[in-house]
Order: C-alpha cells, then structure tokens, then sequence
C-alpha cells in the first residue's frame, strides 16, 4: 500500500528528460519510484505513441559505462528486418539493435 502512495507522489507528471529523432523518443523510464530505469524507445504515431523496445540505460563503449545524460545525439536507421539506434557520446557511437 506504501508504495503505490510513493508511486502518486514521485510519478505526478512525465517530466523525464528526452532526445527525439524523425519518428522515435528516446528517454529513461522506471516502471514505479524503486524501480531501475531504463532507456524507453517510443515509435510517435499521428495519434499515438507505443513503447517498443526498453534496452539497458547504461551504454558500454571501450570498458566504460555511459548513461543517458551522456548522450549528445541519436540517430536511428534499419538494417534487414531490425531498426538501429545509434547512440553518440563524446564522439565515440555504440548501436542499439530493435528487433520488431
């Protein structure tokens, strides 16, 4: 019963911060106010917005770990069957691949 109060308490408004792309937002969402975030991929439809992927919010590059308020862009293309997140921080890029 505490948590569900906690949960009214800390999660009244979406103010997360988020990076968007042509068709996508990418932004840290946490499930409820003890949960771990992760990184939500969200497809914007004209009248809709669906969560389609939630990978890991900490990118490995080169044996360090980068979160999101590192990233400075996001660009996202397909490959074969798959949609492809790139993700650039401190001019290094790590890819995200999206299954559909």
């Amino acid at each position: 019963m505490a948590l569900h109060f906690i949960n009214l308490i800390a999660f009244p408004a979406n103010t997360d911060p988020e990076i968007q792309t042509e068709n996508y937002t990418v932004k840290l969402h946490a499930e409820s106010a003890i949960a771990i975030p992760k990184l939500a991929i969200i497809k914007r439809n004209v009248f809709s917005e669906r969560i389609i992927a939630k990978p890991e919010a900490y990118l490995p590059i080169d044996d360090e770990f980068y979160d999101f308020s590192d990233i400075d862009s996001i660009h996202n293309h397909s490959q074969g069957d798959s949609l492809v997140f790139t993700f650039y921080i401190n001019g290094k890029t790590v890819d995200k691949k999206i299954a559909p």
